[in-house]
């Protein structure tokens, strides 16, 4: 599987590791809440997430981590090429039920 963003457009795929630090193996079910993920650039651009049809796509991950177990998981967006170049800070914002988050990446 590929993917491909539009003209004038590139990728931006951010990495996280998914890891069941506790003993016994663990469910993470993403999919329930439902959360929508969004990058904040510079803090003032909002762009959404892409769907994707990955099996390591964060945005819809149900699956069992064993115990220990380490997870690579991903969260695409797509980005005006002019903005690429551009971006100084990246914070990522979960829009839930329960409000929202926002974490500041590195």
């Amino acid at each position: 599987f590929s993917m491909q963003s539009r003209q004038g457009y590139d990728l931006m795929i951010l990495h996280f590791d998914l890891t069941n630090p506790g003993p016994e193996a663990a469910e993470c079910d993403i999919v329930t809440n439902a959360p929508l993920f969004r990058a904040l650039i510079n803090h003032d651009l909002r762009i959404n997430s892409q769907t994707t049809i990955l099996l390591n796509d964060l945005s819809v991950y149900r699956e069992t981590l064993e115990a220990e177990e380490t997870q690579d998981t991903v969260i695409v967006f797509e980005i005006e090429e002019s903005v690429t170049e551009q971006i100084n800070q990246i914070e990522l914002l979960l829009v839930g039920d329960d409000g929202n988050l926002t974490y500041q990446l590195q």
